[in-house]
C-alpha cells in the first residue's frame, strides 16, 4: 500500500455478520477521510503456529478478499506472511513499522479481541493508546450477537461441520463459498444424464457435513443453480472426498476452470444407492420435508441495483424448485422497501401472489382497439386482486403467444370485437368490446378468484 489508508485488522476467516461490523467503519471512515479502505488478513491462521494445530478454514485468501471486496466494499485487501518472525515480533514494532510504516495507515478499525504481537501483548487498549500518541485515528468494533450468542468464525465451522448451512449462511450474511479449479472426474454422471463437475477443494479448508446442498455455480460471470454433493460417493465406491455439482441448465465444459460455489441450504445427507439408476433419480427429484428459505446479505445503496443483484441471485433458485422462499438482508433500505422487492421476486417466479400482473403487448398497425385506456380500465376493475396475470393483446396475429402463462386473456379479434382467453383455450370468441370487460370480470367469478374490493 503506497498510499494513505484506513485498515482493518484480522483474519476474516468466513468474513462473517462480526467482521461486517468492523469492515463496515472501515468504509465508512475511508469515505469521510477520502482515503482507500483496506484490510489486513494473513495467508496462514495464526493459531496453526500459536498453538501447533491446523485450523481448518472457511475460505481461502482468495476467497476472502473477494467476499471482502463484494459485500463491504473494501478497495484493497493485503495479505502478509505470517511465519515465526511475525509471531514473535514485539506489538509495537508490528504496528510502528508495518501498519503504520509499510501500509500507511491513518486510522486503524479492529475487533473486540484482537491480539498481535509477541505472545498475543498486543490488543486493542494498547493499539488505542498508540494511535493517540500518534495522532492516528482508532476504532474497536464490540461483539455482533445474532440470537444471543457471539457470531465467530469457530461458530460458523461447528455449523457446517453438523450440516446446518442455511444457520451458517445466517452467521454469515451471505452464501458459503467454495473456489476452486475443476478437475476431471471418472465421468459417471454424464452415463445417467446428469454431467457433474469435480471441485478441487483446497487442503486447508473445512469440509462441511458430507450431504447434498443448494448451491449456485458461478463461471464466466455466470450464475446457475446448482445441486452439489460432497462426499466420498459411496454409491460408486468413492474412498475420498470430492465435492461435485450439477449445473442445472449448462452441458459444457469445465474441466481446467476455476468455479466458484456459493452453498445456501443443506438438501439430504450423503447415501449409498443400489444402482445408479437410484442415484440420478434421487437427483432429479430432491424432496426434502423442510420448507427452504434462502437468506443473502446486500450492501447495495440504489433500490435498482438491489432489485436486480437479488433476482438475478434468487430468483434462479425458486424457478428451479430449490427454494421455497427468500430472505433479503438488506441494512440500507428501510423493511417495506425490502419487503416490496421480496414480492417482486416471489411473484415472478410464480411463487407467491401479491398483485396482479399483467402483460400488454405494444401498439401496433394490427392493434384493433385503444390498448391503453382498455389497460387503464381492466386494472380499474382487477388491480385489486392479489393471485391473477391478465393479458390484453391488441390482436389475434400474436396475441395468445406473446401471453406466455397468463391466467387469462383479452385480445382484439376485430374492429369493436374481442376474444377471451382462459389460459390458452378460448371461452368467448367475438364478443363486442363494450360487453368485454364485463363478461371477463365474470369468469373470473365463474373460477372462484374474484374477491370484493
Amino acid at each position: 500500500m503506497t498510499r494513505p489508508c484506513v485498515l482493518a485488522l484480522g483474519f476474516f476467516d468466513g468474513v462473517h455478520i462480526g467482521h461486517g461490523g468492523l469492515l463496515r467503519r472501515t468504509r465508512e471512515t475511508a469515505d469521510r477521510l477520502g482515503v482507500p479502505a483496506a484490510a489486513l488478513t494473513f495467508d496462514t491462521h495464526p493459531d496453526t503456529l500459536v498453538s501447533g494445530h491446523s485450523v481448518p478454514l472457511l475460505n481461502t485468501p482468495e476467497d476472502r478478499a473477494a467476499l471482502m471486496r463484494e459485500y463491504y466494499g473494501i478497495d484493497e485487501v493485503l495479505t502478509l506472511h505470517f511465519d515465526r518472525e511475525t509471531m514473535t515480533q514485539p506489538w509495537e514494532r508490528f504496528a510502528e513499522e508495518t501498519l503504520l510504516g509499510r501500509y500507511h495507515a491513518v486510522h486503524l478499525v479492529c475487533g473486540h479481541d484482537f491480539r498481535f504481537g509477541d505472545r498475543g501483548a498486543g490488543n486493542p487498549e494498547k493499539l488505542a493508546a498508540f494511535c493517540a500518541q500518534r495522532g492516528i485515528g482508532f476504532d474497536r468494533i464490540d461483539v455482533i450477537e445474532l440470537d444471543g450468542a457471539p457470531v465467530s468464525s469457530t461458530r460458523i465451522r461447528a455449523l457446517l461441520e453438523a450440516g446446518d448451512m442455511a444457520e451458517a449462511v445466517r452467521c454469515l450474511g451471505h452464501p458459503h463459498v467454495l473456489t476452486g479449479p475443476v478437475v476431471s472426474g471418472r465421468h459417471l454422471g454424464r452415463t445417467i444424464g446428469i454431467p457433474t463437475a469435480n471441485l478441487a477443494l483446497p487442503p486447508q479448508l473445512l469440509c462441511p457435513r458430507h450431504g447434498v446442498y443448494a448451491a449456485l455455480a458461478c463461471f464466466d460471470g455466470r450464475r446457475l443453480p446448482a445441486v452439489v454433493n460432497i462426499g466420498s460417493r459411496p454409491t460408486v465406491g468413492g474412498t475420498h472426498v470430492t465435492v461435485e455439482p450439477w449445473i442445472l441448465d449448462f452441458d459444457g465444459d469445465l474441466y481446467g476452470r476455476t468455479l466458484r460455489l456459493e452453498f445456501y441450504t443443506f438438501l439430504r445427507p450423503e447415501r449409498k444407492f443400489d444402482s445408479l439408476d437410484e442415484l440420478r433419480a434421487a437427483i432429479l427429484n430432491l424432496d426434502t420435508p423442510e420448507p427452504v428459505v434462502v437468506k443473502r446479505r446486500y450492501e447495495e445503496t440504489s433500490p435498482e441495483v438491489l432489485a436486480v443483484k437479488a433476482a438475478a441471485d434468487l430468483g434462479v433458485l425458486l424457478l428451479d424448485g430449490l427454494a421455497d422462499g427468500i430472505w433479503i438482508d438488506a441494512p440500507g433500505f428501510a423493511e417495506d422497501q425490502v419487503r416490496e422487492i421480496e414480492l417482486m421476486i416471489l411473484q415472478a417466479a410464480r411463487v407467491r401472489f401479491s398483485h396482479t400482473e399483467y402483460i400488454a403487448c405494444p401498439s401496433c398497425g394490427r392493434t384493433l382497439y385503444d390498448i391503453e385506456k382498455t389497460l387503464a380500465d381492466i386494472k380499474s376493475r382487477t388491480s385489486h386482486l392479489s393471485n391473477l396475470k391478465i393479458g390484453v393483446m391488441g390482436c389475434i396475429v400474436n396475441g395468445p403467444g406473446e401471453m406466455a402463462d397468463a391466467d387469462y386473456g383479452y385480445v382484439g379479434a376485430a374492429p369493436g370485437r374481442i376474444t377471451l382467453y382462459k389460459g390458452r383455450t378460448v371461452v368467448a370468441r367475438n364478443i363486442p368490446q363494450q360487453e368485454a370487460l364485463d363478461r371477463l370480470v365474470e369468469l373470473i367469478k365463474a373460477d372462484g378468484e374474484w374477491v370484493e374490493p
